[in-house]
């Protein structure tokens, strides 16, 4: 479902989502949220966040579990790709807890 002009989201169960960003402005900029039933985030962004300059894949970086928890972005920097690789994780967190 459209939850605004650039962002999707995917409701899934247990209250579960992922949602896609896409930049209105510049469509080389996206980002890939997931919300685990238990509270857990995981984000891939290219916000070029100053704390993050030391990244290997700088302005790209992972929210890993937590907003706070960041690390470099595993997934590719191509949209189409990313979102492949994504929702691969993505089916992988969700079995982990099955």
């Amino acid at each position: 479902r459209q939850i605004n002009k650039s962002t999707l989201r995917i409701d899934l169960k247990d209250k579960e989502f992922i949602d896609i960003f896409q930049s209105v402005r510049d469509k080389t900029k996206f980002a890939l949220h997931y919300r685990h039933r238990d509270g857990r985030i995981f984000r891939v962004d290219c916000r070029p966040e100053r704390k993050y300059r030391g990244l290997k894949s700088f302005p790209w970086h992972f929210h890993k579990g937590s907003e706070s928890k960041v690390i470099a972005s595993p997934f590719s920097f191509r949209k189409k790709i990313a979102i492949f690789q994504f929702l691969k994780f993505v089916k992988t967190e969700i079995n982990k807890t099955l």
